[in-house]
């Protein structure tokens, strides 16, 4: 059974490489914008749509338009841009355009505003879905068209979401009654089979306007009393709507946990990884962190006795950088020896 669940995560997040608590999601600067023709002015305006679109996935808040020099961006924002090519699907024309990624982080810290990084916390979403005429709870596998565009919308913003496959387990412990009533107790045990971060729980109630829905997120590791760290509710025209307003504010609740702000500030650090026994490996750690959004450079500074330690420039504080590593599956943390005479307490292991 345990084998079975892995095997449908797994189908889920085929454009969200699962390890651990958080996701890697890539293609952050790729988006497919839907166009009419090919026009030179419908393919202008697709650009400044997905460069929007772009510029939320990097950030997670719509506050970013707020920004002078965000918006100067939009008077030209072909300089952004790598290549656009056109593409069908199910008889719709897309414009598909390609950012730099370089350019967006580097308008980003410009402009001074909050970096979501590409390692994200997985999320598990409980749904309770009211048609007027039963209730039910929505599995990873319905034909819901709600389901299918929480998936969409959930891959747009860069937000890894799963569902529940709701096997035997699942079905005879978990009712609808604990979604609506907001019982955690019963889910968070199940929640360990899927390796989430956060769980969230919606009630979604079909109306003659449309929809009414309300949503509570749960951290996963929490002990004692249960509780909820955000919670909203709302109401939406149609299923495309109410797949929106549930998961911009989830994205917008994490991208405030986790994103980084670039500042004038000169901050530095000293990481050390245990088992470097090459320098191939080394240089490998000190590529992949130079790639973070949070590192200005990194730099190997010594390898002595399978002991690695590189220094690392910083765009923001210290401890974003702390909380950026908590994320990242491929670094894990590793126990300080307090008996050894060292200035550094932050020890790793690459994967």
């Amino acid at each position: 059974m345990k084998s079975a669940v892995r095997i449908l995560i797994a189908l889920f997040l085929v454009l969200f490489p699962q390890v651990g608590f958080s996701v890697t999601v890539e293609h952050l600067s790729d988006v497919n914008v839907p166009v009419k023709s090919q026009s030179y002015a419908q393919r202008q305006s697709a650009i400044k749509t997905g460069l929007r679109q772009v510029i939320f996935k990097h950030v997670g808040d719509t506050s970013v338009f707020q920004n002078d020099v965000v918006n100067a961006a939009f008077k030209k924002p072909a300089n952004l841009m790598n290549q656009f090519s056109y593409l069908e699907k199910d008889d719709e024309l897309y414009l598909k355009v390609q950012f730099s990624e370089q350019k967006i982080i580097e308008l980003l810290r410009k402009a001074q505003v909050p970096i979501w990084g590409k390692n994200r916390p997985l999320t598990i979403a409980w749904v309770a879905y009211d048609d007027g005429v039963s209730n039910s709870i929505i599995s990873d596998y319905s034909h819901n068209e709600f389901i299918q565009n929480l998936k969409s919308e959930s891959y747009e913003l860069g937000l890894p979401t799963v569902l529940p496959i709701l096997d035997f387990d699942e079905v005879t412990n978990i009712s609808v009654s604990d979604i609506k009533g907001f019982f955690v107790n019963q889910l968070h045990s199940f929640n360990e089979r899927y390796g989430v971060e956060y769980y969230t729980l919606i009630t979604l109630n079909k109306t003659p306007q449309g929809f009414a829905y309300q949503v509570k997120l749960y951290p996963q590791q929490q002990e004692g009393i249960l509780r909820s760290v955000y919670a909203f509710s709302g109401k939406a025209k149609n299923n495309v709507v109410a797949a929106e307003q549930i998961l911009k504010p989830l994205a917008s609740f994490f991208s405030k946990e986790y994103s980084v702000t670039a500042t004038n500030e000169n901050s530095s650090t000293v990481l050390e990884f245990v088992n470097v026994d090459n320098l191939q490996k080394a240089i490998k750690i000190e590529r992949y962190l130079n790639a973070f959004s949070t590192v200005k450079s990194a730099h190997i500074q010594s390898i002595k006795n399978s002991m690695l330690a590189i220094e690392i420039n910083l765009y923001g504080k210290e401890s974003d950088m702390y909380k950026t590593l908590r994320l990242d599956p491929k670094i894990s943390q590793v126990e300080h020896d307090s008996t050894e005479e060292s200035v550094i307490n932050h020890r790793y292991i690459w994967k």
